[in-house]
């Protein structure tokens, strides 16, 4: 798993791990990947979680209080 990374290491934070989430628009695009953020949290401690999205009220509201760095792109 993860393309030859040495999970048990990155786990004890020997490793760094960082996740790009691409969602946004709805609280039901942000709240299953803030569950999947949670996870990561909980499995890798020391890990970077970024969140990209289209800079929605939702977004800001269910993201920013819980300090998620949150990228805006536009389309």
């Amino acid at each position: 798993p993860g393309g030859g990374r040495d999970t048990a290491s990155a786990r004890q934070g020997g490793g760094d791990v960082k996740v790009v989430l691409a969602a946004g628009g709805t609280g039901g695009h942000v709240v299953p990947a803030l569950a999947i953020a949670e996870a990561v949290k909980r499995l890798y401690p020391q890990s970077e979680v970024v969140f990209v999205g289209v800079g929605s009220p939702s977004e800001q509201k269910l993201i920013d209080p819980l300090g998620y760095r949150r990228e805006v792109v536009m389309f």
